[in-house]
Parts: structure tokens; sequence; C-alpha cells
């Protein structure tokens, strides 16, 4: 988060619910309904129609819908979350160290994080711990044991993500950058021995290990270092309605506006398909780590799009 905040866009310029139920219901129909639905953020246990949004949306896929949450605030609507149909909660967690969450962050909300946690834990098994890592931050040999304890503890799988590109998110090539392969090493250096497991979804953008002790999964996240563009199946919608094929991409078509003109549901697909169609082949038509760096200066922040 940046130390001056994000502009909040008018709320006029947002998605009504009604549309995002329309946008996901045309989606999963070119998915031929097996999709999943994730909504992401900003933060979305802020919006304040999620519980009957996600009835709404559980009712489109025969897959799940999940959130991606800073946690901070979800134990006031996990119940009634579960009972419309949500099926798996994503927690972003960079440390379990209350003065670099603190440091990061900019508030002293650890404790409260991990009682939403719990509570989780408590009603569903389908959760993932996501810590993006950083270089200096939370890179040494003790920050990854204590988030691997933590997720041992807590019977979660926890997700390292490297550390990736955004519009003024301070990304500056080496100093922050982790890859998954140093990852591996400063682990090495712990009391945890990871094992790679086979993959078992062609689309699944995580690589996934095991270790002795739990019989939960650690994944990394490698966007940087071995993309996965080629059999990458995800899209994203803003939530003023563009549609983004790529998260490095500058390109965006917007939807809201097809829809506020009065398209056709058929329309809209044709949309969608156009834009998939030129989806380029990595990250976002970059070829080098470089150039990924100078065009994401063209690109919306993280906080904008939606992990």
């Amino acid at each position: 988060m940046p130390p001056s905040g994000v502009p909040l866009p008018p709320a006029s310029a947002a998605l009504t619910d009604s549309e995002y139920v329309r946008l996901a219901s045309v989606v999963m129909a070119c998915a031929g309904g097996a999709g999943k639905i994730r909504l992401t953020g900003g933060e979305p246990t802020l919006h304040p129609t999620l519980v009957p949004l996600v009835a709404s949306l559980a009712k489109l896929t025969s897959g799940t819908v999940g959130i991606t949450t800073n946690g901070l605030v979800l134990h006031r609507s996990l119940p009634a979350l579960l009972a419309a149909g949500l099926g798996s909660v994503n927690v972003s967690l960079d440390s379990v160290d209350r003065g670099k969450f603190r440091a990061m962050t900019r508030r002293d909300a650890l404790p409260t994080l991990l009682k939403s946690l719990r509570l989780c834990r408590e009603h569903t098994d389908n959760i993932k711990v996501n810590c993006v890592v950083m270089r200096g931050f939370n890179d040494g040999p003790g920050d990854f044991e204590g988030m691997l304890r933590f997720g041992e503890e807590l019977d979660v799988d926890v997700r390292f993500i490297e550390y990736m590109p955004f519009s003024d998110n301070g990304w500056d090539g080496e100093s922050k950058y982790m890859p998954y392969s140093e990852m591996l090493s400063a682990i090495s250096q712990t009391s945890y021995a990871l094992s790679p497991l086979p993959p078992t979804d062609p689309h699944d953008t995580s690589k996934w290990h095991s270790h002795p002790s739990s019989p939960r999964r650690v994944g990394f996240i490698a966007s940087m270092s071995t993309p996965f563009c080629s059999s990458c199946n995800r899209l994203r919608i803003t939530a003023d309605g563009s549609l983004k094929v790529c998260l490095f991409s500058n390109s965006e078509v917007s939807l809201r506006d097809a829809m506020r003109d009065g398209v056709s549901d058929a329309e809209l697909e044709a949309i969608l398909r156009g834009a998939l169609g030129g989806k380029e082949r990595r990250w976002g038509g970059s070829g080098e780590l470089e150039e990924l760096r100078e065009r994401s200066k063209g690109n919306r922040a993280m906080t904008a799009i939606g992990g």
C-alpha cells in the first residue's frame, strides 16, 4: 500500500452487483460452466453487499467462488459468506513477525488477521496463505521457517510469491526481487525439507511441494523466474469493468461501457473472445524483465487490478 493511500474512483465508475453477475454468467457460458470465480481487491470484505453477491455468483458455476482478502475484517462476515456459498479463501500475509507486518501494512493488526484466519480454519480447510517475498525484508531462513511453521500449526497451504513489477510498487529488479530458486535455497537452511509434487492441473500457477511433518502443501508462484503464461487460463475484470487477459498487460477492454451501451450477451461474448485472441505469449508482450519493468509503469497499480 503506498504511503499516500490509493485514489478511489467515483461509485458510478464501479460495476453494480447485477453487472458483476451478468459478466460472470457470460464468462461461465464461454467456459462451459466449469470455471472458478474469485473476488479480489482492493479488499472484497469491504464491499457492502458481498454476501448476496457471493450467493448470486455461486449459482452460476460448478466450480468454487472464492475471495482473496487481507483478512482484517473477515471474521465479521465469514459465517454468512460460507452459508452463501463461499468455497475458498486466500489470505495475504507477508510476515508472521508483528514488527515486519506493521512496517509492511502500516497498521498493527497482525493479531486481528490471525483471529480471522483461525476462525476461518474452524469452518473450512480450503484456505491458502499468500506471502510475497521481498529481498531484504522477509527473505531470511527465519522468515521462511516462521511462515512454514505457522502454516503447519494452522493446517493451511502456504504459497510464496515472487515480487512482481507494477505501477508505483517500488519494484526495481534485483534489489527486492527474490527468485524461486533462492527461496528454495533459503528454506533448505531451515528444519523443513521440501519435496516437489507432480502437477495435477495443467493450468495451476503454483509449483507445489510437500514436507514430511504436514499433510498440507507449500507452493511457489514463480511468475518472474519461470513464467507460466502459455498455460495460464485466468481472466481478470477490474472493479470498473475492464477486462485484462493478462495481469502484466497494459491493454484493457471496457466491458462496463459495452454493457451500458446496450450490447447483448452474445455481443459481450464476442468481445471477450476477441480480447482473448489478442493475448500475448508472455508477460503481456514483454520479452525481458527490464522491458516488463518499463511496461509496468503504464499498467495499473496492483491495488486496482486485484490478485
